[in-house]
């Protein structure tokens, strides 16, 4: 038993207990309790916006996402892609941005998403796409099997598409690098970032 915890016991059977008074023990003065381990974290996509309803919030109270301001803490946001056009989803100041996989004297690239997830993520939250004769056609694809147990894909052209909340503002906060790969403490110093008022 270490000198700090024979000083502790000491202490306490010196203590006098008052009746019906629980008695302390070693743990009533502990500051840390647990550390844990400098985690890995990956990029994961397992399902979209079809559960949950999203359609039934727009047609029962407009909610269009507008006055919300969302930090996505991933791969970073391609501020290029033209999803977030219309709405200038991205056009929060600059400082709100922030990349967390590099050091903090080297120029981050929280704008930047060579990895693809972050604009994913951020491209299901917010943004709209309505087709033109200008642009690529919006085409979504499904793949299926056929009565033989093949699989086909089935392509179909969209007029527009867009995330559950279009109007919404987006922050980007790159804590994962270019191969979705990065630590919990990065993660940890994002959401102290976030602004609380």
């Amino acid at each position: 038993m270490s000198g700090v915890q024979e000083d502790l016991r000491e202490e306490e059977s010196r203590q006098p207990q008052a009746s019906g008074q629980p008695s302390r023990s070693i743990d009533d003065y502990r500051a840390i309790f647990h550390i844990w381990p400098d985690f890995p974290v990956n990029a994961c996509i397992t399902q979209s916006i079809a559960t949950v309803k999203v359609d039934a919030a727009r047609h029962s109270f407009s909610a269009m996402g507008r006055n919300i301001v969302w930090a996505v803490m991933d791969t970073g946001i391609d501020a290029q892609h033209r999803h977030f056009d219309l709405h200038q989803n991205l056009s929060m100041n600059e400082r709100f941005h922030h990349d967390f996989t590099v050091e903090p004297e080297e120029l981050g690239h929280e704008l930047e998403d060579k990895n693809g997830h972050g604009t994913h993520v951020a491209g299901i939250i917010a943004g709209e796409l309505v087709a033109s004769n200008t642009t690529p056609p919006i085409t979504s694809s499904a793949q299926y099997r056929n009565e033989n147990g093949d699989i086909e894909t089935a392509k179909t052209n969209l007029s527009k598409i867009s995330g559950m909340a279009p109007c919404c503002k987006l922050v980007s906060l790159k804590v994962l690098n270019d191969s979705a790969k990065g630590n919990s403490s990065a993660v940890i110093k994002a959401i102290r970032h976030v602004p609380t008022d």
